[in-house]
């Protein structure tokens, strides 16, 4: 939380939140549900979600996308279409599945194959 440097340290009223939060009119910060990034103001709007749920840019609000791609690590905004999936799967036609090349040299998979990228 910020405080007001006019007021600090006389009061608790803070004037500005972290991100993930929005500011009350009670001068509280309060979680906005799945959100990962926000302005920390007073509008209950989020503008980047946890991992697991896309954002309705419109509503600034965070949702399961619907049908829900399991093991999706991130989906894109308003269209809730998977463009990531979680380090052991990869994604194919909307869909994220196993990795069957697993290999202990590689550092980094290709998001859209199972091949390796960098060894």
């Amino acid at each position: 939380m910020k405080y007001s440097p006019l007021l600090a340290p006389t009061t608790d009223e803070c004037t500005q939140c972290l991100p993930g939060y929005f500011l009350t009119s009670e001068s509280k910060c309060t979680k906005i549900l799945n959100c990962k990034i926000s302005d920390g103001s007073s509008s209950e709007k989020c503008t980047s979600c946890e991992d697991t749920y896309y954002l309705n840019t419109t509503t600034g609000i965070c949702a399961i996308p619907i049908p829900y791609v399991f093991f999706c690590k991130r989906f894109e905004d308003d269209t809730g279409n998977c463009i990531q999936c979680e380090d052991s799967y990869f994604l194919s036609v909307k869909e994220c599945k196993s990795r069957t090349n697993a290999n202990a040299n590689c550092e980094m998979y290709t998001l859209d194959a199972d091949t390796c990228k960098v060894c």
